[in-house]
């Protein structure tokens, strides 16, 4: 049986959707959700609110604190967890099936009735001013900031804001300003859970009918894209951090399509060639295993999800002594997979390091939830979780070669080195 035809799909609530996948495992439910509130949802004037708010949920709420919460789960062998991304707040958990109302019962209080309490606040705030103290004296995140602020326009979903804006409005937030956001944009609507394992569906659907039941339905949908990638047309830059003993060299530049465009999964193909899959990348063996250059490299295709138009991206760490080298390795590298693509023997090598991939990331009902979840997100048809398989399957070499020159243009690509490093020590020539 395919995996499609392993999900069954119900509304117990209006905008509440649930999917219950069929496995082999007993005695455990695992659940996967989500709902729209993330990032790209908070306001023009303060980039952090929404995830502020999505990490205020497991704070207490209206009727039981923090600490009490963690207890009244772990009494009963539950797990539940939330985390923030651009479009969707998420949410994971475990449960026996014999306590799947309590579960529910929770999930909907954490969502519903978080109370957003001042000293609760203080301590979100304090752990995510930490989380900037140390994204600033991070060479990956600077260098990948910079980079998709030269390639991307404000307002954007992949634009990204610098550190020291995203401490400017987090220190300004206030446990009103996450009340008020909270209450006006979280309800029902794209509101769905997955749960995988041994489900009582029907006492699942009860539970959601009545835990929420009477929430409001939120104003969100998905963001429709105004305004496109822009080719920054050879930029280099360097952002000096001091005191580091590598430095994070980044190189990429916008595609203009999305995951839905037919080009995307060739394209998808001969990054995964060139740097996504560590025995076949072109950019590991040569860099890394031949030349004995970097630390780490590696190539992709991001951001092209909910609608938006992507990018391709390399990113790659050194020695500053080494850093020259490094980059003209990668230019060697990178005109030469824009000029003549990927061989037969390295589409099939990526076929079957594909396939492999795809069973492992579908083995455990965890595994299986998440996906779901995320195929539905991205607005897939369930039977893209079959299907994806077969298109990659079915690529040609004419397929990728085509993608590849069409939307790879190294010269119109922008570079950034993050590191105690000056822009000579690695744009000059080496012997």
């Amino acid at each position: 049986m395919s995996i499609h035809e392993r999900i069954t799909s119900s509304e117990p609530l209006s905008g509440v959707r649930l999917f219950v996948v069929s496995t082999g495992l007993r005695g455990i439910t695992r659940i996967a959700g989500s709902l729209l509130g993330g990032d790209l949802y908070s306001p023009a004037e303060n980039s952090v609110l929404a995830g502020v708010v999505a990490a205020m949920l497991d704070e207490g709420t209206k009727s039981h604190s923090k600490q009490r919460l963690a207890e009244r789960l772990e009494g009963v062998g539950a797990a539940l967890s939330f985390s923030s991304g651009s479009h969707y707040v998420r949410f994971d958990g475990a449960m026996r099936p014999k306590d799947s109302d309590f579960f529910v019962e929770t999930l909907a209080e954490e969502l519903r009735e978080s109370a957003f309490r001042s000293g609760a606040f203080r301590s979100v705030v304090k752990r995510a001013l930490g989380s900037l103290d140390a994204e600033a004296e991070d060479t990956g995140s600077q260098a990948g900031i910079r980079l998709l602020r030269l390639i991307f326009p404000e307002g954007h979903p992949s634009h990204a804001r610098t550190t020291d804006e995203s401490r400017h409005d987090i220190e300004r937030t206030s446990a009103a300003d996450a009340r008020k956001f909270h209450t006006r944009v979280y309800g029902t609507g794209s509101l769905i859970v997955i749960a995988a394992g041994e489900v009582d569906q029907t006492s699942l659907a009860q539970s959601i009918r009545v835990h929420f039941r009477g929430w409001k339905r939120s104003p969100l949908t998905i963001v429709e894209l105004e305004r496109r990638g822009r080719a920054p047309g050879g930029l280099r830059e360097v952002v000096y951090i001091p005191d580091k003993t590598s430095v994070t060299l980044v190189v990429g530049a916008p595609i203009g399509i999305s995951a839905t465009h037919d080009d995307y999964a060739p394209l998808l193909a001969g990054f995964g060639v060139l740097g996504g899959l560590p025995f076949i990348s072109r950019l590991f063996q040569s860099v890394r295993e031949r030349l004995g250059l970097t630390y780490h490299i590696s190539a992709s295709v991001e951001g092209a999800n909910y609608r938006a138009d992507g990018y391709w991206v390399i990113r790659s760490s050194f020695a500053p002594e080494l850093l020259a080298r490094g980059r003209e390795a990668i230019e060697h590298e990178l005109e030469r997979f824009a000029l003549r693509g990927i061989t037969a023997s390295e589409l099939a090598g990526y076929k079957q390091a594909t396939r492999g991939g795809h069973l492992v990331g579908l083995a455990s009902a965890e595994q299986l939830a998440r996906v779901v979840r995320g195929t539905i997100e991205k607005e897939r048809p369930l039977s893209f979780l079959d299907e994806s398989l077969k298109i990659i399957q079915s690529l040609t070499l004419e397929d990728v070669n085509r993608a590849i020159k069409q939307y790879v243009q190294p010269d119109q690509a922008a570079w950034v080195a993050a590191g105690s490093i000056e822009e000579k020590m690695w744009t000059a020539k080496t012997a």
